[in-house]
């Protein structure tokens, strides 16, 4: 039963976002079919050829409504993905076992995620490649939601007491709060977190009782596949590089 003041509720609710915002776009975006271009000559086109061209339709939203639900899910995929990353990640490897390949599956996803983000950056429902991005960017998400409520979270919960998931909790909270205050323009992201030293703490609770100290950082999977991330762009805010798993971290 999930507890929505801890890590993992958090989390989950993060999930439950994300799929309902897929579930908006998988029903508002034009297939690969529908953009393959215009009707022959003498037809009508269709309401999808119509979206898929630039043009609104008279039963449904057109390409501008596509474009900012797009933009909506791929901001909750960075903050999640980060958010996973510094709060969840290093307990995760620390304390859950086989912790270590959990989380180098969910780094793998990230990376995958970061990738189509990055891809359709810029791009129009009208644009050849758009409906196969958001098809297979559709694929990699739901393949990393159910990787991580099917596998990881049960693990986490099964593992880690729950006053440390409680704290985690907590301080995500305490983070999304700063964050919805930060001034706009104000350094943001995991560049930032990384500039400042070791992200949020696993392992035992701290001297005063309360949330835990920082623990060693969660290894990320080397990029050796055919997608593999750029450096910069959107995929760089949702996977920093980080030493491979195997490889010491300093100071750790």
């Amino acid at each position: 039963m999930s507890n929505r003041a801890d890590v993992v509720g958090e989390l989950s609710a993060d999930h439950r976002l994300v799929a309902e915002l897929l579930t908006r776009i998988e029903a508002t975006a034009p297939t690969g079919a529908e953009q393959a271009g215009p009707p022959p000559t003498g037809t009508a086109p269709t309401g999808a050829q119509d979206a898929a061209a630039g043009h609104g339709t008279a039963s449904g939203p057109g390409p501008e409504a596509l474009v900012a639900l797009v933009e909506e899910l791929s901001d909750l995929l960075l903050s999640h993905c980060t958010d996973e990353e510094e709060y969840l990640f290093p307990a995760v490897h620390e304390q859950v076992p086989d912790g270590g390949a959990l989380v180098f599956t969910s780094l793998a996803d990230h990376l995958a995620i970061g990738q189509y983000l990055t891809d359709l950056q810029g791009l129009v429902p009208g644009d050849p490649a758009f409906a196969p991005l958001l098809t297979g960017l559709s694929g990699a998400v739901h393949t990393h939601l159910g990787e991580e409520e099917e596998r990881l979270f049960p693990a986490v919960r099964r593992a880690m007491a729950p006053a440390l998931l409680t704290a985690l909790g907590e301080r995500l909270r305490e983070a999304r709060r700063a964050t919805a205050d930060r001034p706009t323009g104000s350094e943001s992201g995991p560049g930032a977190e990384s500039a400042a030293g070791p992200g949020p703490a696993s392992g035992s609770g701290g001297p005063d009782g309360g949330a835990p100290e920082p623990g060693p950082a969660a290894p990320q999977p080397e990029a050796h596949h055919d997608r593999t991330a750029p450096d910069h762009d959107v995929s760089d805010r949702i996977a920093p590089d980080h030493d491979a798993p195997g490889t010491a971290t300093p100071g750790g």
